[in-house]
Order: C-alpha cells, then sequence, then structure tokens
C-alpha cells in the first residue's frame, strides 16, 4: 500500500488515448440528453449533433504529455532562473501527504500569467503529477495553446450559454474526479488588478462538487494557495486597466514583446499552501440528499454550500499570504499622508508594520526577516525598481515616491491589507473613543461591509485578534483606558492616524458610491453608475475631502455596487434582449441612507 501511494503521488492517474477520453465523456446520460435536445431544436440528425458535442469536447480537453512536461519543465526553469531572484514555497509537504491518499483541486490566487507556470514546474521538481489546469479560452491562441493543452490546460469559453457546450464540460470535469487527476482553477475567474483577493466565482467549484457527488470517490481535497510577488510583470497593463484602460488579448505578439521581461529581475516569489478543505468533511451526512437534488430546497441548500465552501476557500488563500518588503513599505509609505519620509522614518514605520502582522502570526518572507530591523536591502530594491527614489538632506537621506506611482504602491499594499484592515478600523474608532463593546460592535459593522473585498476570518478577528490588538495598543502607550472606555492617548494619535489611513481609500471610495446611488434617481447600468461614482469621488478630491486617491478605480466602484445588491438596496437584473444589467431600487433601499451617513462620518473623523 506504501510504494502504490509514493508511485501514484508521482505517476497520477492513467493518461489516456484522448479520443478514449471522449468515449468516455460523451457517454455522460446529461451529455446525451442534451444531444438529443439540439437534434430535435435544430432539425437534425443525432449524428450530427454529437459531431458537435465531439468539436466541443476536442476544444475543451487537454491532451497531457510527459515529453512535453519534461521539455517545458527544463525551459521554463531556465527562464524563473533568469527572471528571479528566488522562488520560495512554504507548506508543500502536506499538500503532498494529502495527494497520497485523495485528489486534490489547488486554488491558487491570480495575480500573474507565471502563477500556473510556476504550479506546474514546482510539482514536477518535486516528483508529484503537475495539475490539470483550467484556463480562458483566450490562452488557447496560436501555436502555444498546443503547447499549453499538452502540459495540462483545458480551455473553457467565456460563456456558457450554450448547454450542450456546458453539459460536455460538466462531464469533462466530472472525469476529471472520477479518474483522480490533480487539478488546478483560479477562483477569481480572472487576475486580479488590484492587488486585493477577488470575490470567488462559484461556477467551477460546484462543478467540482457535483463531479464529487457523482463518483465514488471518499473525499476530495481543495488546497488553497497564496502566490506573490516582490515585483508584478504585469505590473504596467494593470495599471493602465485601472486608470479605465480596456484589457488586451494575449496575442503572439505580446509575448515577443514580453521578452523586455528576461532584462531585469523582478525580486522573489512566494508560494504558500493553505490548510487543505475536505469536501467529505465539509458536505457530512448531506452527501445523498446533494446528489439527488430532490427538491427545490434541497437545490438551494447546496447552492448554499458552495457558496459557504467559496468564502472559505478565499478567507485560507489571504490566511496564507505572505508578506513581503514590497507589500510592507507600500504600506509604510501609504500610511502617511506626504509623498516622503527620512530613511529612519520609514525603518521605523516598517517595523510598526510587522509587528502588527506577527501579531496576527501573519507570515513573512525569508528575505524580510533576514532584512531588520533596517531594511536596507528593502529600501535598495525599491530604489532598483523605480518605485521610490532617494535625495539627500542634511538631516539625512529623503526617501519617497512620484505622484504617479501611488496606484503602483496600493496594488502591491493590498496584498496584505486583510492583515493590516481589522486594527485600522479599530484605529479609526479608537481616534473618536467607545467604549470595548462599542469597539467590537463596529469592527464586525466594518468587516462585514468590506468582506468581499478583504476577506479576513470575521469569527477568528473578533474572538481572538480583537483583545489581542487593545492589548497591544495599550502596551504601546497609544491608547488610554478609563474602566470600559478607551480612547488615543495624546502620545498614540499619530500612530492610530497612520493606522486608520490604510483603509481610508476603501471608505472615500464607498462613501462616494453610496452617496451618487442615493441621490440617483435614474440608476442604470453597471456602467452608468460607476462612472457617475467616479465623477462623484473626483468633485470630493477638488474639494479635498479625499487623501486616498489611489483606491478609485473601476474594480472598486463596482464592488461597492455588489455590496448595495448584497443588501438588498439594490437589485440587479437583466431585462430580455438587453446587452448589460441594470441596476432598480430593492427593498432595502431606505437603509442606504443610514450606510451613506456613517461612512460620512467616518472619512471626517479620520
Amino acid at each position: 500500500v506504501f510504494l502504490y501511494r509514493e508511485e501514484k503521488v508521482v505517476e497520477g492517474p492513467t493518461l489516456r488515448p484522448r479520443h478514449k477520453v471522449q468515449e468516455t465523456v460523451l457517454a455522460s446520460p446529461r451529455v446525451n440528453v442534451a444531444i438529443e435536445e439540439r437534434a430535435r431544436e435544430r432539425g437534425r440528425s443525432a449524428e450530427a449533433a454529437r459531431a458537435e458535442a465531439e468539436k466541443m469536447f476536442r476544444e475543451i480537453a487537454a491532451n497531457m504529455n510527459s515529453t512535453f512536461l519534461a521539455v517545458l519543465n527544463v525551459i521554463v526553469t531556465a527562464v524563473f532562473r533568469r527572471v528571479f531572484v528566488s522562488i520560495e514555497t512554504s507548506g508543500l509537504e502536506k499538500v503532498a501527504a494529502y495527494a497520497k491518499r485523495h485528489p486534490i483541486v489547488l486554488v491558487p490566487s491570480h495575480r500573474s500569467y507565471f502563477d500556473f507556470l510556476l504550479l506546474s514546474v514546482l510539482f514536477y521538481a518535486h516528483h508529484l503529477v503537475p495539475p490539470h489546469i483550467a484556463s480562458r479560452e483566450n490562452m488557447g491562441f496560436g501555436p502555444f495553446g498546443f503547447i499549453f493543452r499538452r502540459v495540462g490546460a483545458f480551455f473553457m469559453r467565456k460563456s456558457f450559454d450554450d448547454p450542450l457546450y456546458k453539459e460536455v464540460f460538466r462531464a469533462y470535469v466530472e472525469y476529471l474526479v472520477r479518474e483522480g487527476f490533480t487539478q488546478e482553477f483560479f477562483i477569481e475567474g480572472t487576475r486580479s488588478r488590484t492587488g486585493r483577493t477577488m470575490a470567488p466565482k462559484r461556477g467551477f467549484l460546484s462543478w467540482d462538487v457535483d463531479g464529487f457527488l457523482a463518483s465514488q470517490r471518499r473525499d476530495l481535497f481543495f488546497v488553497p494557495i497564496a502566490i506573490t510577488y516582490e515585483r508584478l510583470i504585469e505590473e504596467g497593463s494593470m495599471l493602465d486597466e485601472l486608470s479605465g484602460g480596456a484589457k488586451k488579448d494575449e496575442s503572439m505578439l505580446g509575448l515577443v514583446r514580453a521578452r523586455k521581461v528576461l532584462r531585469r529581475r523582478w525580486g522573489s516569489a512566494h508560494i504558500s499552501f493553505g490548510e487543505p478543505i475536505s469536501l467529505a468533511d465539509s458536505i457530512g451526512d448531506r452527501r445523498a440528499q446533494f446528489a439527488l437534488e430532490a427538491t427545490e430546497e434541497d437545490t438551494a441548500d447546496k447552492r448554499r454550500f458552495v457558496d459557504d465552501l467559496a468564502q472559505r476557500v478565499v478567507e485560507r488563500i489571504n490566511a496564507a499570504t505572505f508578506a513581503n518588503t514590497t507589500a510592507v513599505a507600500a504600506c509604510a509609505f501609504l500610511g502617511e499622508t506626504r509623498r516622503g519620509m527620512l530613511r529612519h522614518e520609514l525603518t521605523r514605520r516598517m517595523q510598526e508594520i510587522v509587528a502588527l502582522l506577527r501579531l496576527q502570526d501573519a507570515r513573512l518572507t525569508p528575505a524580510l526577516l533576514r532584512d531588520q530591523p533596517d531594511f536596507d536591502d528593502a529600501v535598495a530594491f525599491l530604489l532598483r525598481s523605480d518605485l521610490i527614489e532617494a535625495a539627500p538632506d542634511p538631516r539625512g537621506e529623503i526617501l519617497f515616491y512620484e505622484e504617479g506611482k501611488r496606484r503602483v504602491l496600493d496594488i502591491y499594499r493590498n496584498g496584505i491589507l486583510h492583515f493590516l484592515a481589522p486594527p485600522s478600523f479599530l484605529a479609526r474608532r479608537l481616534l473618536a473613543g467607545a467604549s470595548q463593546d462599542a469597539l467590537r460592535d463596529d469592527l464586525r459593522f466594518w468587516l462585514d461591509l468590506f468582506h468581499n473585498e478583504l476577506f479576513t476570518q470575521r469569527p477568528l478577528v473578533l474572538a481572538a485578534h480583537f483583545e489581542a490588538f487593545l492589548d497591544y495598543f495599550e502596551r504601546l502607550e497609544v491608547v488610554e483606558r478609563h474602566e470600559s472606555h478607551w480612547r488615543a492617548s495624546e502620545k498614540g494619535a499619530a500612530y492610530l492616524h497612520r493606522l486608520a489611513m490604510q483603509t481610508r481609500g476603501l471608505v472615500e471610495v464607498y462613501a462616494a458610491a453610496f452617496s451618487s446611488v442615493l441621490s440617483d434617481a435614474e440608476l442604470g447600468s453597471a456602467k452608468n453608475l460607476t462612472r457617475r461614482a467616479s465623477e462623484a469621488f473626483a468633485r470630493s478630491v477638488l474639494l479635498g475631502e479625499v487623501e486616498a486617491t489611489e483606491v478609485s478605480n473601476r474594480a472598486t466602484f463596482q464592488g461597492a455596487l455588489d455590496e448595495l445588491v448584497r443588501r438588498n438596496i439594490l437589485v440587479r437584473e437583466r431585462p430580455a434582449g438587453a446587452r448589460e444589467a441594470v441596476y432598480t431600487r430593492g427593498p432595502a433601499f431606505d437603509e442606504l441612507a443610514a450606510l451613506v451617513e456613517r461612512l460620512a462620518g467616518a472619512v471626517s473623523g479620520g
């Protein structure tokens, strides 16, 4: 048994010829029903409809080949040695132990096109079978689509409106689960442009759950993975898109131009494996109920289960994130209203950030640990990367950033913002003073309002971290306690203001978006609403009411609208024949005025 498990984790399930996989997938009863329906709808023969399904299968399916894997490993490893200073991992041994007994599904964060290459090469180098990777069809361009398919990529369309295509794709995912192949998919659906983890897309997760329910597998483990970079290669395109530019499709020309990537070093990459989630344990005794979906209530329960599972996955991705020197320095700079500071001030600010991360047992990169307490290597890297500049001064070296770099720093700050957000929200209320119960209620409100931006583990924060933050602030003497009332000390006001600045941008953007919706009699499409909210934000900037302009972007304004939908303040629907959804007032619209007032108070108060 031991030898079988050791062999299985290296070789994986048998790679059958593609035509045999096609026969198996298209033999699914649901696919056959869809084929018959297609033939009836279009007045075609069953053979013609089946040929269409076969074409769809070939469009989707991977065709993994060990020779291609070996060649790609050599090439990509050489590229990585050229591009990255180091690639460091944490927790891979535990994942390998799980893979010996059960199939696993890798669920990484998505920040760069290097993400899937990093994991495939990492698994191959450690004698673990590389994953089958769910990829968008835009990655199947040119000869690279041919290569990617042979190293495990399978492709999916942007839309699943075609019922036959949807059933073929679902049957293929069920095949992968049933046979025990390691899978990989990006639960965010696309690369995050803001640096924060995006709200999870539940489609692929739901198909994996369906595949498990339809199989005889005892268990299936979802492995949350956080991938962080000291410097993102796609930084320029991300800034363009945050500023309103259109997303550029992948192309051969783009890859040829990417040769410039090899001419510089991009720091280190860190791959951190979080605690795997057992699907069997999560489902418990509901497996038969979910498999049958005999009633509408069963279907609704299953949908809620998948939603909760998706939330747990992204929360664990965030919890596994490594804090690197770039992220810590970005937090230090953006915690100030000025653009520069003396070197010793920057060092002290970075030490404050690291202390808060340690308080939450956040993972710190080896480079960050080695660089304390002076952070000389971090400053040198930021200077080489042109993220910051230096100027001499009689009082010491001034380190500063150009105004155009604020958005870049925000991208890196957002990678660890979920760790700093709870103490930041707490600091904002402490500046005004409150009882301990009021502080806890206030923190609960902000964590709930911004959960789909930050994905913090709310029960853990409120049960354990809340009192740890207060105790830490008291030991620093930045707060004073009078019986059950807490407030900022004279010494601590500046410290708490810096901490409150970490989330000020989110509060300002949501305040502008909510105010715009409240005063808008028309509402309409998301495009129109985000445009009007952005214009309201710009007016606030002109009036000096906004301090954190770097957070203003289309993605964050859209997040504010999504939060209003979640609270039933707005209703999103797509009229028949319309190209995009429109928003109307929801049953809880009257609650919006109180939300706007609370956000406005938070902005004016710090």
